[in-house]
């Protein structure tokens, strides 16, 4: 096993019936795991990932998937600072989706090339207002609000 961050030592491990020496980093490895799994639980509430997909159309739905709920996460956690109410995750990606939705005419717009620096933060200063001016408050108004 390579690793630069651990020794090459072992350590005791208990199992239920007898005891095994491992190598520090697979401890190290066994124990921070958890957090991946509860990941992989969370996405795979989804219903994206269906075997007549592309493999390249898996993948991007798997990366939207993992992008939304550390979005999600991230969310939760300045919402529950300000001491507000904690989205589930698929309030949060209806919510993430209706927003892009509802505001992609607007962006469509924005793509225009700026010719100078002035023309490219009036640009700027052009999308962050059509962002905070939406009349529902989707969620990138309400972070805009939290931040």
């Amino acid at each position: 096993m390579l690793t630069t961050k651990h020794l090459s030592e072992m350590q005791e491990h208990h199992s239920r019936t007898e005891v095994k020496q491992k190598p520090t980093a697979v401890i190290v490895f066994t124990a921070n795991m958890c957090r991946i799994d509860l990941s992989d639980q969370l996405i795979a509430y989804n219903l994206m990932h269906r075997k007549t997909i592309k493999w390249w159309k898996k993948l991007a739905f798997h990366m939207l998937s993992i992008t939304l709920l550390q979005a999600q996460i991230l969310h939760n956690k300045f919402v529950k600072a300000a001491g507000k109410r904690q989205w589930q995750l698929c309030d949060f990606a209806k919510d993430v989706c209706l927003g892009l939705v509802r505001n992609g005419g607007k962006l469509a717009k924005l793509q225009m090339r700026p010719v100078s620096w002035t023309g490219l933060s009036a640009n700027i200063s052009l999308f962050q207002s059509t962002w905070k001016t939406d009349e529902k408050k989707g969620f990138l108004s309400r972070l805009l609000q939290i931040g």
